[in-house]
This record gives C-alpha cells, sequence and structure tokens, in this order.
C-alpha cells in the first residue's frame, strides 16, 4: 500500500526469499519443514496475492518467482526445499493462466550461483556469480519478454535453459493393462517423440558401444548452438577408460583415449552413468547433482 502510494503503480514483484534447512526425509524435523514451506511457497502466495490484486486493478504488471532444480529435477537431502520450490512452479503456471487476462504476466526462473544460501555447496563453482544470473531476471521483469508467461527458465551461471514437463507419446492397448504388460511396455511408454535405440541394443562389448557413441558424436552436434566455442573435453568413464571430444571451427569430433590437453575432464563414476545418459534412462542434470558426474571446469561444462 505505501509502495503504490508513494508510486502510483506497482509494475514488478520478485519473489525472490528463500532458506535452506537441509537434512534427509529421515532425520528432517517438523520446524525445518515447516519453516522452508513458509518462507518459499507460503510466502510467494502471499505476496503474490497481494500484488495480483493491484496489478489487475491497473491492467498490468510482471510477477516473477524463484523455483530451482532441487524442485523441478531433485536434490539429496532437501525434500522440504525441493517441495517447496516444486510448488513454486506449479504455482506459477497456474497464476499465469488465471492473472494473464488482466495484463499481467507471471514467470518463473530457477538460477544457479554462489551466494550466502550455497556457499557451503562445492558443487556450486565460485566462477558461477549472481551477476551471471542478473540479466535472465531482468529480461523476464522487462517488455523484451512481453509475449513469455508461465515459462520456467534454467539460468546457471553463462547457461540459460528452458524447463519443460513434456508428456512422451505413450501407448495405448486395445486390452486392459497388467502389471506385467506395463513392465514389458516400459521403455515405448517412456520414449520421448523421435527417441531412437539406445546405442547398447546395438550387441558388442561395453567399450565397443562407447566407441560407437564418441564416433557418432558428430551426427548429434548442433553447429549453430556451438558458434566459435572451442574446446577438448575428456571423458574419464568410470575405470573402463578415457575418450576425447574435440570441439572446434564449428564441428566436433570423438575419439578413443585421452587425446591432447584438456579444457575440461568430465569423470563419470561408471559407464553405466555414461551410456544411461545416451538411452535417456539418466538424467544428466541429477546425476551432476549427486556426484555421479564431476567437471573441473564448470565454464567449459556450461
Amino acid at each position: 500500500a505505501a509502495l503504490v502510494k508513494e508510486h502510483g503503480r506497482l509494475e514488478i514483484l520478485v519473489n525472490n526469499a528463500g532458506i535452506l534447512r537441509d537434512k534427509s526425509l529421515l532425520k528432517i524435523d517438523d520446524d525445518m519443514w515447516d519453516s522452508v514451506i513458509a518462507v518459499h511457497l507460503r510466502g510467494t502466495f502471499q505476496c503474490t496475492r497481494v500484488a495480483a490484486r493491484v496489478m489487475k486493478m491497473q491492467g498490468s504488471g510482471v510477477i516473477l518467482n524463484t523455483s530451482s532444480f532441487s524442485g523441478l529435477i531433485g536434490n539429496f537431502g532437501q525434500a522440504n526445499y525441493g517441495a517447496a520450490k516444486a510448488g513454486i512452479a506449479g504455482f506459477t503456471r497456474v497464476c499465469a493462466k488465471e492473472l494473464t487476462r488482466y495484463g499481467v504476466r507471471v514467470n518463473c526462473i530457477a538460477p544457479m550461483a554462489k551466494t550466502r544460501m550455497t556457499e557451503d555447496i562445492d558443487m556450486v563453482s565460485e566462477e558461477i556469480t549472481p551477476d551471471l544470473i542478473a540479466p535472465v531476471a531482468l529480461w523476464l521483469c522487462s517488455d523484451e519478454s512481453k509475449d513469455i508467461n508461465g515459462q520456467v527458465f534454467g539460468a546457471h551461471g553463462p547457461q540459460v535453459f528452458e524447463y519443460r514437463m513434456i508428456p512422451t507419446d505413450g501407448v495405448k492397448l486395445d486390452e486392459k493393462w497388467t502389471p506385467a504388460l506395463l513392465s514389458e511396455k516400459l521403455s515405448e511408454i517412456s520414449a520421448l517423440p523421435g527417441a531412437s535405440a539406445a546405442p547398447s541394443e546395438s550387441g558388442g562389448s561395453q567399450e565397443d558401444i562407447i566407441d560407437e557413441v564418441f564416433s557418432r558424436m558428430p551426427e548429434a552436434f548442433l553447429p549453430e548452438k556451438a558458434g566459435d566455442f572451442a574446446a577438448m573435453i575428456h571423458f574419464v568413464l568410470g575405470d573402463v577408460g578415457t575418450w576425447s571430444v574435440d570441439i572446434k571451427n564449428g564441428g566436433c569430433e570423438g575419439m578413443s583415449g585421452a587425446q591432447g590437453s584438456p579444457d575440461c575432464t568430465l569423470t563419470f563414476d561408471a559407464a553405466e552413468t555414461f551410456l544411461g545418459m545416451v538411452d535417456g534412462s539418466v538424467d544428466s542434470q541429477q546425476a551432476f547433482m549427486a556426484g555421479k558426474i564431476k567437471a573441473d571446469n564448470m565454464t567449459v561444462l556450461m
């Protein structure tokens, strides 16, 4: 009320208040759960409701909420935080649908940066600073994004991407489903549109399969995304061996062995984790957050 009285309008609300009370599910107590839900989810709801009432009257406004990788993908030891942040993402989508008729846009950002909240989390690199996130938040609050509503954007330092919940094509049967049939058809049910057969189905030894994956990387490479980026990246796949990817001049080459001097080394806990990423059974970001994938140069990784 004081803000509207002084300035006449409320143009932008950014819901960014947050706390951490991390503990695994079997050790978390009620206060740790309630306090995180109260600050993140209930706080976002209360501030949004007040702002939305003002914005409805004036016929315009922008609301930006803050979700997290933990809520959208999941992270060990953050049941309370993940639940709150997942709730905020869902809350954002509903509010966007309800408020658009009043000229109000509601979007969400899921940032990762080294801040006071994440200073004790080793996997968040010191190089990923808040100033890399700020332009994304500014963009979502500006007229540059006037046609964007109800969307969630990840901002991990220099990398910006969109989170989407996409249903698969699934499988429809002419008979009743049974648990046995569900298990039998699971790969078809889970397959993303256009997904091809996993390389692991092609036969041969594990090393042969990995060799094939790296030899075929140029087929999946997107030069328009790479631009002038250049790097030699080593993939250390558990105790199976090392493979290399050389990216330069708008192309890439996958090779067996540790070739050249690496700009970044990705270390996998096991070759199965890498192959799971290839066939879609392992989520790469979730595997990274769980410590199954490590990188010695976060800037190149992003």
